[in-house]
């Protein structure tokens, strides 16, 4: 997906994409999530995000459309990928994307004709003239509108929830997922991508060891405890004993640590390959061990959403007793998805704690790391998402 012309209303690409093929409104960063009002990130045109097309990933109405015809493909899994930013201007990321994709959708936003074809023909100076390259205009004036020869490939910023909007996005999807497959041995020439194959880091792969030894779900269950024990202390020095008692009587999490605070401390390359390496692994490990709960999740939700709609339109009596038994159930499945899933952040979190209390000596080191790691681009939580607390090393970093 790329957008082609200056996006200036509310809505664009990403909005679109966020309403009709993903599950979730802020799925994919767009103008339409807070601190908007501020301007867009400066750093955002030329990122590209990806996810895989999934009953776990897709809107609904969409995977009803798709679904079925996704997961019987004998090519195997489809993949989304988003790119921001302005694409007229944005040669190498078209070039760097183009050997693997099987279709481009592209939302072109002009202001009169003119502007329309003259951007057609800059993209296709990059890419060439493609049948893979399908067309969706965002907000036409009459110029565009006379020299169409319908109006099924447009679309209005004013209409994004209306149905016929919502059925001319899936028609070009449609389109697109009727091309062939990118082929396996697609390569691009002098590009970093060519031969890529994942990066493991020797620190990496022994702090994946001691999760596989003692599970993910046990190391979360010890992260969670640490956070509990700490958020009743009066004071530091309370604090302190809690954290040495701990890793004390818990070898699994000191190991985990320790073994997570060797990867923080390789060189900037490795660290780099160590982290991506334990992201995606991390990944992997949340979803084999939620997906009976991401599973429960969506039955509950549909069930819910079903009884309320009818409720609405007058079909059925609303029944108070099943909706608060399908609110709680679905409240259970979201804790019990919560306490089985682990990612960095979770390690970043424990170390907050613990490196203060327990390795004073090392938090100016600590605070190095984190301000390398914010300039290298990860993602570091300001605000614990789970008790509302500042993360004072990141602010003093």
């Amino acid at each position: 997906m790329v957008r082609v012309g200056e996006s200036l209303t509310g809505v664009g690409k990403s909005t679109f994409l966020n309403h009709h093929v993903v599950n979730n409104e802020h799925f994919f960063s767009c103008r339409m999530e807070a601190g908007n009002e501020f301007g867009p990130p400066l750093q955002r045109p030329g990122l590209t995000e990806f996810t895989r097309l999934a009953h776990s990933t897709a809107a609904d109405a969409f995977w009803q459309t798709f679904g079925p015809s996704i997961e019987g493909s004998a090519e195997g899994d489809v993949y989304l990928a988003n790119l921001h930013g302005d694409a007229s201007t944005l040669p190498h990321a078209l070039q760097l994307l183009l050997p693997y994709s099987s279709a481009f959708i592209v939302f072109w936003k002009a202001a009169n004709w003119t502007e329309l074809r003259e951007a057609r023909k800059e993209v296709a100076s990059v890419i060439g003239k493609r049948d893979n390259v399908l067309s969706l205009i965002l907000d036409p004036d009459e110029t565009i509108l006379a020299a169409l020869s319908d109006e099924q490939s447009v679309l209005y910023s004013s209409q994004l929830h209306n149905q016929n909007t919502a059925a001319k996005h899936y028609a070009v999807f449609k389109e697109a997922l009727k091309k062939p497959g990118v082929l396996e041995d697609a390569r691009l020439e002098g590009n970093s991508l060519v031969d890529y194959v994942p990066v493991t880091t020797s620190a990496s792969e022994t702090l994946l060891e001691h999760l596989n030894e003692h599970s993910t779900p046990t190391i979360r269950a010890l992260f969670l405890l640490l956070q509990t024990e700490l958020r009743d202390c009066k004071d530091e020095a309370e604090a302190r004993g809690v954290v040495s008692n701990l890793l004390t009587q818990h070898p699994p999490l000191t190991l985990t640590l320790t073994a997570f605070i060797r990867v923080l401390n390789l060189p900037l390359a490795s660290r780099f390959n160590a982290l991506t390496h334990l992201r995606l692994q991390l990944e992997q490990l949340t979803e084999s061990n939620t997906l009976r709960d991401v599973e429960r999740i969506l039955s509950v939700e549909g069930r819910l959403s079903e009884h309320l709609g009818a409720s609405r339109a007058g079909e059925t009596p609303l029944d108070e007793g099943y909706v608060l038994s399908l609110q709680n159930e679905l409240k259970g499945a979201i804790h019990r998805k919560e306490t089985l899933s682990l990612g960095l952040g979770h390690f970043w979190a424990a170390l907050d704690y613990v490196i203060p209390l327990h390795v004073p000596q090392m938090k100016a080191a600590y605070h190095d790391t984190y301000a390398q790691l914010v300039e290298e681009g990860w993602v570091l939580r300001l605000q614990d998402g789970e008790d509302g607390a500042r993360n004072p090393q990141l602010l003093d970093a």
